[in-house]
């Protein structure tokens, strides 16, 4: 490889590190209304960028884990959600988890999974992305208080809130 083909790499990874954030967790609930927990990635990057390239782990940001993310090829501005566990909480109404938060959520949202079931996500975990050479590519720590029922955790210029009905763009 050439320097400057070696450069052009190196500038290409540190430009989708900083056009991958996570922007929304839920940590789930209990009852009908719930589905499995997920995170959210929008690609705020030029051009397109397939997800298929990047991996989770919600334990340790030194230790990327082979978990990775469904494929989608995602359009500037476009995002992904991803389950952390495929099947659905309602299994007498739903074949799979992405079925599932589809009825609940509604259609025309990329949604997929984790290459297998990684587990729930709490107020003591750790949302981590890496890339494909395991390097970390963004991290949120799960810090909000989720308390009375609210379960969904923003991320906007990585300040964490309650995602609240009404204010940036959350919905009932």
């Amino acid at each position: 490889m050439t320097i400057a083909a070696a450069l052009a790499f190196a500038a290409l990874a540190g430009s989708a590190s900083a056009s991958i954030q996570i922007t929304e967790i839920y940590t789930g609930i209990s009852g009908e209304d719930g589905t499995q927990d997920w995170f959210e990635i929008p690609w705020f990057g030029a051009g397109t960028f397939d997800t298929g390239t990047l991996f989770y782990n919600d334990d340790n940001p030194e230790e990327p884990s082979n978990a990775q993310l469904d494929s989608f090829v995602l359009n500037t501005g476009e995002s992904a959600v991803f389950l952390t566990e495929p099947g659905a909480k309602d299994e007498d109404l739903y074949s799979n988890g992405v079925e599932e938060f589809l009825a609940i959520w509604g259609a025309g949202i990329n949604v997929g999974n984790v290459a297998f079931d990684a587990g729930n996500l709490n107020a003591e975990d750790t949302v981590n992305i890496f890339n494909a050479g395991g390097d970390l590519i963004d991290q949120v720590v799960i810090d909000t208080p989720l308390a009375g029922g609210i379960t969904t955790v923003e991320v906007i210029n990585g300040v964490q809130s309650a995602s609240l009905i009404g204010q940036n763009g959350a919905y009932l």
